[in-house]
């Protein structure tokens, strides 16, 4: 080999590894500012990417939390009874340490899911209610033996605590003493003192024998503990009238806890053991293995171990993480679509950025290219320039992420926004000096090549179609995937993918209309507006368009959305309060007398009232065994709806028609439709008495602050006036629905109990600052303005990225005589027509994706609803009109006041 030779081959392999990466520093400096605007989006794609998952894992897990606090059912009770063979009546002077074993024995045999999220136990022996006379008439006793590690138990005022019993002879027949001590207003009801006998009769007739040991009062009565034996501190009044009984509770002693097995009979007796829920333990990730842990310790609930007769193991643990389960995976979707759409405009942003970076480039690319320069050179050397970028951005962004929500990066996300950043300039590039036909029959005819590229692009868009209907219909169908990933992350990008098939058919459309426009124009007197339609004719392609109708959609999308939540919301506070406050206490306190004190009250400006019996037995209906019987006056009840934006059931005046009807009569209800399908012959039990019903219409559905978080019954309409008629015995009132701008004011001056008011504001503030809904606007409210920037940014970089075939265009037009301001009027009047068109079509396909999303979305379940809520558009969002429009008028002129020396123009056409 000559020296030449060596030399040639030396050269050819610098060209081809170092061709394209001549001057690139140079470059990277000449040209700043489109890399600075790379480098700011990406950095705001990398914050969100990283701290946007976070943040939904964040508030994932404080909902569970909420949710869960806020359910009093969703411990763990363990019922278990004592053997019942037992045929030697021998005193067991250890149960109360066997309950503190069971406790512990409980507490270690849980699964690891349920052993990691209940609290230590506390533990009960308690009889079943037993009957006793007092000086204020008969009552309801219950014995209980109360314990928990810690329990702060009692000071005896007077007395002591309860001892052993010396015992009787139960083979004679004789009852077994028990010792109990009573609280101060117990003893007080009752006129016990320390050492009076008092005689409680057991449901099987048995008698049963308590002495009074001593009067205690409570170190702590605040204690939940106290609160499972009602009427163990203070008497409890239940019903009223003829039905009105008091519960009474008595305190056991470990010393005294063994008699009362002896003195009743062992099915009188049990064992419960509660674990309550430790909220601040659970986490979303954790719901699907507690609640499978909870189904099998309920199948199989001898896995505990305990010995004597099967436990009942009772909890709505698993119910509770199922409802909030799907409520937080619902929300998840919808924060995934809003957070994927914000993506992909950064990265459609991103592309038209290196778009322009390689247009600004082209001539430097084609000539490196021309002197040998492989397409790998060139490529490597984009791709070094866009890795020194995403390594400095996306490692800020990094940064900026984990100080605004602390946590692991989250790669899932991150990576494909980097990926696709550093790809995209160097394909571009490669894309731009190849240049060269692959084929012999495109070098003979030159149109081949151009014909064959527009059928690879024509084919592109319409697999593109394709793709942006398939996963619109699937998505409409299917609902939005729980778990984006995979294929299901396609239903994700959905709404995105609609916003990018509309903007290629926008793109189509404006080429069409700019060839009907230049000859239109053409035969106007005036050159300006022919010369804008050639201009904008020329300046081809569909990315710049495709990127703003992707970024208004986006927008007007997530608009819609935040509406929808807002309105939705308000209209969910009165289906879920029904009334601007309403009252629910229990049938011990009617509620006739506040009616009547709130009628006609400042700013009230309608009352009604009603009783609410849940689980009434009903028969002569098939496959329907209980029901919640609502008991309104119907009149009120009207006038009240008519108040608010409830509508009225149909057939309510027919309940009232009733009122005045003959005992015996069938009582006219409006009722769910297995009561009303024709074959049903219904009857109520009302009080003892078999009440036979007629349904007049359908009922409408119980608000969920009176129907609770359980599983809801069949509901029941009736007026109230008519089933005291009909059943007889007066109908109490328990729930009072007020309406009007100061309702809830005139309810707080009442005194009624606060724990039983429900006001629609309180309802609807919690609702906007419950952890689900809150962080769904949060997003909103922050992809709303990224985006807004983003279409901005798009009208820029487009202005930007045909720069220099206008700026030719520009200085011919002034060499050929026109002024600054005829060519100002030409360079808008090539802008305006493609933002104006994209940015309408973007909005339109926004509302219209919000519109056909919004079943797939299922937004009631963040907004409280009992059904479906109306999409509400925003009309202000045509303001995005005149706004982009100016920007692009603003970014157009700002071109033209850039001058060209004489020497430039004149070589424009030698070029």
């Amino acid at each position: 080999m000559t020296p030449v030779e060596v030399s040639r081959g030396r050269r050819a392999r610098r060209i081809w590894t170092g061709g394209g990466l001549a001057g690139l520093g140079r470059r990277a400096a000449q040209d700043a500012w489109p890399l600075a605007v790379l480098a700011v989006v990406l950095l705001l794609a990398v914050v969100l990417a990283d701290a946007a998952p976070r943040e939904l894992r964040r508030v994932a897990d404080h909902a569970v939390q909420v949710a869960v606090a806020a359910e009093p059912s969703a411990g763990m009770t363990v019922t278990a009874p004592f053997d019942q063979h037992v045929v030697e009546a021998v005193r067991d002077p250890g149960t109360a340490d066997q309950l503190t074993e069971d406790a512990g024995h409980i507490r270690g045999a849980l699964p690891t899911p349920l052993a990691n999220v209940l609290g230590p136990p506390s533990a009960e022996i308690s009889t079943t209610e037993l009957t006793e006379a007092t000086p204020a008439g008969p009552a309801l006793l219950r014995l209980a033996y109360l314990w928990r590690d810690g329990f702060g138990g009692v000071d005896w005022v007077e007395g002591r605590a309860p001892g052993a019993s010396t015992g009787g002879d139960i083979a004679q027949g004789q009852p077994w003493p028990v010792e109990v001590g009573l609280s101060a207003p117990v003893a007080a009801l009752t006129g016990a003192h320390p050492g009076d006998r008092l005689t409680a009769s057991a449901p099987d007739g048995l008698s049963v024998q308590l002495t009074v040991s001593g009067v205690f009062q409570p170190r702590d009565p605040g204690d939940a503990l106290w609160t499972r034996i009602p009427g163990i501190l203070q008497p409890s009044v239940r019903g009223a009238g003829a039905g009105r009984t008091v519960a009474l509770g008595a305190l056991l002693s470990a010393h005294s806890v063994p008699d009362v097995r002896l003195a009743l009979d062992p099915q009188a007796v049990s064992r419960v053991i509660e674990l309550p829920v430790r909220p601040q333990a659970l986490r979303f990730a954790d719901l699907g293995a507690v609640a499978r842990a909870v189904s099998a310790l309920q199948a199989a609930p001898t896995d505990l171990g305990l010995a004597g007769p099967r436990p009942t193991v009772w909890t709505q643990l698993d119910q509770v993480a199922r409802r909030v389960q799907a409520r937080v995976l619902a929300a998840g979707a919808q924060a995934s679509v809003l957070l994927v759409g914000v993506l992909a405009a950064s990265i459609g942003v991103l592309a038209l950025g290196s778009w322009l970076l390689v247009r600004r480039r082209a001539a430097v690319l084609r000539r490196q290219r021309a002197r040998g320069a492989s397409l790998g050179s060139t490529a490597l050397g984009l791709a070094l320039e866009q890795a020194a970028l995403c390594v400095l951005a996306g490692s800020t962004g990094l940064v900026v992420g984990r100080l605004l929500v602390p946590g692991p990066p989250s790669w899932a996300w991150v990576l494909p926004v980097l990926v696709l950043a550093l790809a995209a300039a160097p394909v571009l590039g490669v894309l731009t000096v190849r240049g060269r036909p692959s084929r012999r029959a495109e070098i003979e005819d030159p149109g081949l090549r151009e014909r064959s590229r527009r059928i690879r692009v024509l084919a592109a868009q319409t697999a593109l179609l394709v793709v942006a209907v398939a996963a619109l219909v699937t998505l409409r169908r299917r609902g939005l995937p729980v778990d984006p990933t995979g294929a299901d992350l396609l239903l994700v990008l959905g709404p995105a993918l609609g916003a990018v098939a509309a903007g290629v058919v926008g793109a189509r459309v404006l080429v069409a209309l700019h060839a009907v426009a230049v000859p239109v124009t053409a035969r106007l007197r005036r050159a300006g507006p022919m010369l804008a339609s050639a201009g904008g004719a020329a300046a081809g392609g569909a990315a710049p368009f495709v990127a703003l109708t992707l970024c208004t959609a986006l927008t007007a999308f997530g608009m819609v959305v935040g509406a929808t939540v807002t309105a939705g919301e308000v209209e969910g506070s009165w289906d879920s309060v029904g009334a601007d406050v309403l009252v629910h206490t229990d049938a011990d306190h009617p509620l006739d007398a506040l009616a009547a004190q709130l009628d006609g009250a400042a700013g009230v400006r309608a009352v009604a009232v009603g009783r609410l019996e849940q689980n009434v037995q009903v028969f002569g209906v098939a496959g329907t065994e209980w029901v919640d019987v609502l008991a309104v006056d119907s009149q009120a009840y009207s006038r009240l709806l008519a108040a608010t934006p409830l509508p009225e059931p149909q057939a309510m005046a027919a309940l009232a028609d009733a009122t005045g009807g003959p005992t015996g009569r069938a009582l006219p209800v409006l009722a769910a439709a297995p009561l009303r399908d024709g074959h049903s012959n219904p009857s109520l039990l009302w009080n003892g008495q078999t009440v036979p019903l007629r349904a007049v219409g359908p009922a409408p559905a119980l608000s969920s602050v009176l129907a609770g978080a359980g599983p809801r019954a069949s509901l029941v309409v009736v007026d109230r006036a008519a089933l005291s008629t009909v059943a007889g015995g007066q109908v109490d009132a328990d729930v009072l629905w007020a309406v009007g701008p100061g309702a809830e004011a005139a309810v707080a001056r009442s005194g009624v109990d606060a724990a039983a008011v429900t006001g629609r504001g309180a309802w609807l503030d919690e609702r906007r600052h419950e952890p689900l809904t809150a962080g769904l606007l949060l997003l909103l409210r922050v992809a709303v303005p990224v985006l807004l920037g983003l279409a901005a940014l798009v009208v820029v970089l487009a202005t930007a990225t045909d720069a220099p075939r206008r700026d030719q265009t520009l200085a011919v037009l002034r060499v050929l005589g026109l002024d600054t301001r005829q060519v100002r009027r030409v360079a808008v009047g090539e802008a305006l027509p493609w933002t104006l068109l994209a940015t309408a079509a973007g909005l339109a396909t926004g509302t219209a994706l919000g519109a056909f999303c919004l079943g797939p979305l299922d937004l009631r379940l963040v907004t409280g609803q009992s059904a479906a809520p109306v999409l509400v558009a925003q009309a202000w969002v045509l303001v995005l009109l005149p706004v982009l429009a100016g920007v692009a008028g603003v970014a157009s002129a700002v071109q033209v006041g850039r001058r060209r020396a004489l020497g430039q123009v004149m070589r424009i056409g030698v070029a």
